[in-house]
């Protein structure tokens, strides 16, 4: 299980199975192919890499770390239908290459995705 933490140090996602959601209320709010993230959108919102999470742009929206304590107690059939519908809706493939940034973005994470 993985978390996502923002600059404050908050944890704002949970990745349990290549979905994301909300750590507040276990929304689902995007998805990782590989490195890529997708969210509601269905186009690449960002990559992960070195356990940062970055926006197109290079800017960081947050931090990847493994967790045990933050855990989705069940993913139900809602959780993978809107995942699916993520997923099935992809149509760009290949990776975008992103230029990083020591910057933090001014947009969140869950804002990105939606």
């Amino acid at each position: 299980m993985y978390i996502i933490k923002v600059r404050n140090e908050d944890v704002v996602a949970i990745v349990d199975n290549n979905i994301v959601f909300t750590a507040d209320d276990n929304r689902v709010i995007g998805i990782l192919i590989g490195d890529c993230l997708y969210g509601k959108s269905k186009v690449m919102v960002g990559k992960i890499f070195n356990s940062t999470v970055y926006l197109i742009n290079g800017e960081i929206i947050g931090k990847l770390e493994v967790s045990s304590q933050h855990k989705i107690k069940t993913i139900r059939k809602d959780h993978l239908a809107e995942a699916w519908s993520i997923l099935t809706g992809v149509k760009e493939h290949t990776t975008k290459w992103i230029v990083e940034k020591n910057t933090w973005s001014k947009v969140g994470l869950v804002e990105s995705l939606n």
